[in-house]
């Protein structure tokens, strides 16, 4: 959470388009909504196999790996469109991409999900994101 709301306040200085900066927190809202809304349908338990952290919500999706993904690929799709420099452009890129797997596998990890739930979030994420895309794209047509 505090590696979003960073990047989130970053991004509000990265793209100063205040469409680009509310695409980004309706993104961001209705992404939570969803994966809240996904995990009270599903109501998986959560790995009881000596987990490093304590977690208290549902398992399925995880909600780290899918706004993760969605988040930071949501950064990715704006600074592969809005980014003219190519070399930063695929660092930053890159950089993200590992990021956004490496929550992934850290769930894993920290024995709060398991690799399903992982892999389902991430499957949501991108599909809401390539939605979410989609709609403000022709909603706004600058993004």
């Amino acid at each position: 959470t505090i590696g979003v709301v960073v990047m989130g306040i970053v991004s509000l200085f990265i793209f100063k388009d205040k469409k680009i900066n509310i695409s980004m927190i309706t993104c961001l809202i209705v992404g939570t909504i969803i994966n809240n809304v996904i995990k009270i349908i599903f109501s998986r338990a959560r790995p009881n196999i000596n987990p490093l952290v304590v977690e208290t919500s549902y398992s399925f999706p995880s909600g780290h790996s899918m706004m993760s993904m969605i988040f930071y690929g949501y950064l990715i799709y704006l600074i592969y469109n809005h980014l003219e420099n190519k070399k930063i452009k695929w660092i930053f890129i890159l950089v993200l991409s590992i990021l956004i797997f490496s929550i992934g596998f850290t769930r894993i990890y920290l024995g709060v999900h398991y690799v399903s739930d992982v892999i389902g979030g991430f499957v949501l994420g991108i599909a809401y994101l390539i939605i979410f895309i989609e709609i403000s794209r022709k909603i706004i047509k600058k993004i």
